[in-house]
């Protein structure tokens, strides 16, 4: 059978996915409308500030570990392996992190937003910049990676849960070191890969519901032989008429 979740938790729940829709559209109406926010210089401008060597090559390590190609190869690795236990969490895999993938491809050619020019690029690029792919893929991966491991293996929940969403964040961070997004790009991306996985999750995990499965024995008391119910009843006398 499948354990209840607290009532609590589907108020967070749907909390949180309204909150990080109307985060993302309140996002996307100040690039549509004002293009920009004031904290988007600034903080590009104190990252610019303490750019180092060491901090550059870490930076671009973690550009690399979270490009589309190679989390999507992950995925696909991750899908195949989960099959035989749980083809809807293979499923889920795919499309948590490739539809985040194809939203995001949307988003940037709807948008068209320029990227940061106030400072030399580290890595450069020209395609459009909000909301951030590398952002948006990254948590799209450790959200749909940490529901299916909480799902399939629970004692790995918080490992899972910590590591993953510190690679995360420190992707998202790296594109803002590398001076190829605005902060805003990647909270838009967190906010919206964020919202995407939380829909579809909705049916990998039925409603938020239950937690993981825990598989009950019925246990079945037999009758001893000297029980009474184990006695023949006797047969019922049928008077003549």
């Amino acid at each position: 059978m499948k354990r209840d979740l607290p009532p609590w938790w589907s108020v967070l729940y749907y909390g949180l996915l309204l909150g990080t829709l109307f985060l993302f559209a309140e996002l996307a109406e100040g690039i549509y409308a004002v293009e920009g926010f004031a904290f988007d210089s600034a903080i590009l401008s104190w990252l610019f500030e303490q750019q180092s060597p060491l901090l550059t090559r870490l930076a671009l390590a973690l550009d690399l570990l979270g490009i589309s190609y190679f989390l999507g190869a992950l995925t696909v690795v991750a899908a195949l392996l989960v099959w035989s236990r749980s083809r809807s969490s293979s499923l889920f895999l795919i499309l948590g992190f490739w539809g985040a993938v194809g939203v995001n491809l949307v988003a940037k050619e709807f948008f068209e937003r320029v990227r940061p020019d106030l400072f030399e690029q580290l890595t450069p690029i020209t395609n459009s910049s909000f909301p951030s792919g590398h952002a948006m893929g990254s948590f799209a991966f450790w959200l749909t990676c940490w529901l299916v491991v909480s799902r399939l293996a629970p004692g790995w929940r918080w490992f899972a849960g910590i590591v993953g969403c510190l690679f995360a964040v420190g992707v998202g961070a790296s594109r803002l070191y590398l001076q190829v997004h605005y902060p805003s790009d990647v909270l838009a991306g967190w906010a919206l890969s964020t919202a995407w996985v939380m829909g579809i999750a909705l049916w990998y995990t039925h409603g938020f519901r239950h937690l993981s499965p825990v598989e009950v024995t019925p246990v079945v008391q037999a009758a001893s032989p000297e029980s009474p119910s184990s006695e023949p009843l006797p047969p019922i006398p049928v008077e003549p008429h």
